[in-house]
């Protein structure tokens, strides 16, 4: 599972991005509630946020799934393993694309991953939110 600190981060990172992967009433209302848990630090209460949409756990399992990349590119960089000059550490990204048949979206943390297909149109070409 994931630490309090990551999971208070996820929350944190989630926030501006609401208003690309749900609807208006929706973002507005989750990006309340995640307010008032985040300044009461409420761990549990953040998760289930996270959980109440499609969009917000798939965000959050792409979130923690980029980090855990980055972590382990890290710790093989310090240990010595020697990188291709023109390679670089993955970048933080945000870009989201979005399905034109559904409401479907998909994240994409590190610069150079191509979006997940939709898994309702898989053949449908998904457009930059």
């Amino acid at each position: 599972m994931y630490t309090p600190q990551e999971i208070l981060g996820a929350a944190k990172a989630i926030l501006p991005v609401l208003p690309k992967l749900l609807d208006e009433p929706t973002a507005n209302q989750l990006q309340a509630q995640l307010n008032t848990y985040l300044a009461a630090q409420d761990i549990a209460k953040i998760w289930e946020t996270l959980e109440q949409t499609p969009q917000t756990q798939h965000w959050r399992d792409k979130f923690f799934e980029a980090k855990e990349l980055n972590k382990s590119r890290s710790v093989s960089q310090l240990a010595g393993n020697s990188q291709l000059g023109g390679d670089m550490v993955a970048q933080p990204s945000g870009l989201i694309y979005a399905c034109p048949h559904c409401d479907y979206r998909d994240v994409i943390f590190l610069l150079g991953m191509d979006p997940d297909p939709c898994p309702d149109h898989p053949d449908a070409v998904l457009h930059r939110v």
